[in-house]
């Protein structure tokens, strides 16, 4: 099986700031809840009381600061793209870094300073800023990390239950050491998760683009040569009718009359080919958008094929009514020309099983014909332009790749399963959201 990808989408630099930033948050939510977790079992599980005038005002400006920072987040994710908000988002995450790490020296210097087990969440803050930071913001904090610790160090107030020698000091020691390893292991794993998918659809996109800049390109050259080819050729066309017309009323030779009768058929073909051409690379980019039912496409795509009595369209009457915004000319052709590559693949009067089906949030166009299949070699190749396994001047090889295209640009992909002997499926998926009429605000 082959198959297009998922197009992607976002501005590069901008989404993985929007990215770590998230994640950021949720983690502070998760030291949030550890940190409210440890104090209330240490007060009321241990029996050790707690400086709470020193805790309670870095817990709650952490619930607070954390609840801005989602509002923020939730307004502005999907404003419109500018350097300023990278540049916003930047500052934002190393405020917010360097406050955890102030906020956590508070915390620490009313629970007896760096003797406290919980100092091992320093490494936490610089691991944090290693990976979500440019280099020299992350020595910022880092520096910042130093200096706490340098005067916790010199000065912090006594807490009795982190000195040496008491009875609960080695448990609060190996938690502190697990939850700090828990949370660097999970965190670091989750962001680089999180940026390896988005790298990936950026990957995607921009294969798409390239594939997008290709099909104009391909048009503009085919419009081109249909307007540099037409006139030669129409008087060519022109001449060899004359030359064929006044050569059967004179006495020559049948292989002169031949010679000219082959002229004009060729002139046909080439004809044929340009016109061929020009609907081929006609992706209709800039066609309008019009409302029909599925149903509607499907006859629209089946009316204007060569033999639509080949076609058996299968379709559910609910399916059948349900409304399409859509560019229908193009959207048709696309589909038209894959049916028509299945009759084509197909024994002469077979039909080919056009079927219209709901997947979930996907309309599913399959297009199943009878033919003899495509081994691995063809099928790999089979979305590549200029491919072809039709005998020369009956396809260009771009049938499939335009299709894909078109496809692409509605959100949707387009998969060939096939296998020699077993005849070919291609399977179109084009999700309902993308072809539904969006209504704003003043529509």
């Amino acid at each position: 099986m082959i198959e297009s990808p998922h197009p992607g989408a976002g501005p590069v630099l901008r989404e993985r700031e929007w990215i770590n930033l998230e994640w950021l948050i949720r983690l502070r939510w998760a030291a949030f809840l550890g940190q409210l977790g440890t104090v209330l079992c240490v007060e009321f599980g241990v029996g050790v009381a707690l400086p709470w005038s020193g805790i309670l005002p870095v817990l709650a400006i952490e619930v607070l600061s954390n609840a801005w920072l989602e509002y923020w987040i939730r307004s502005c994710r999907g404003g419109p793209e500018s350097p300023r908000v990278v540049a916003l988002l930047r500052w934002i995450k190393i405020s917010v870094m360097a406050g955890d790490v102030l906020l956590l020296s508070i915390m620490l210097y009313v629970t007896g300073g760096v003797a406290n087990p919980f100092s091992v969440f320093y490494v936490v803050q610089l691991v944090l800023a290693a990976v979500l930071l440019r280099p020299s913001r992350a020595a910022a904090v880092s520096l910042l990390t130093v200096l706490c610790y340098g005067t916790l160090l010199i000065d912090s107030r006594d807490f009795p239950a982190v000195l040496p020698g008491a009875p609960h000091l080695p448990r609060g020691q190996l938690v502190a050491f697990s939850t700090a390893i828990m949370v660097i292991l999970y965190f670091v794993t989750r962001v680089t998760s999180a940026l390896f998918e988005h790298e990936v659809h950026l990957q995607e996109e921009q294969a798409l683009r390239s594939r997008r800049d290709r099909i104009e390109a391909l048009g503009t050259l085919a419009a081109g040569a249909a307007h540099e080819l037409a006139t030669p050729l129409s008087t060519i066309a022109v001449a060899s009718s004359e030359l064929a017309h006044q050569l059967e009323k004179g006495q020559v030779d049948e292989d002169t009359l031949d010679d000219a009768r082959l002229i004009r058929e060729q002139v046909g073909i080439c004809r044929r080919i340009l016109d061929q051409m020009t609907v081929d690379t006609g992706t209709q980019v800039g066609e309008p958008m019009v409302d029909l039912t599925v149903g509607d496409l499907l006859e629209q795509t089946v009316d204007e094929l060569p033999e639509p009595e080949r076609a058996v369209v299968e379709v559910d009457d609910a399916l059948r009514g349900r409304e399409l915004f859509v560019p229908m000319t193009g959207l048709s052709m696309a589909l038209r020309g894959i049916v028509k590559n299945a009759m084509d693949a197909s024994p002469d009067g077979a039909q080919v099983y056009f079927r219209a089906e709901e997947a979930g949030d996907t309309l599913r166009l399959s297009i199943r014909d009878r033919g003899e299949g495509m081994n691995e070699a063809v099928l790999q190749r089979a979305l590549d332009p200029f491919f072809t396994t039709k005998d020369p001047g009956k396809g260009m090889g771009l049938g499939l790749f335009l299709a894909r295209s078109t496809f692409e640009r509605l959100g949707g992909s387009l998969r060939i399963e096939s296998r020699p002997g077993q005849g070919t499926t291609v399977v179109v998926d084009l999700p309902f959201e993308a072809l539904q009429r969006r209504r704003g605000p003043l529509g």
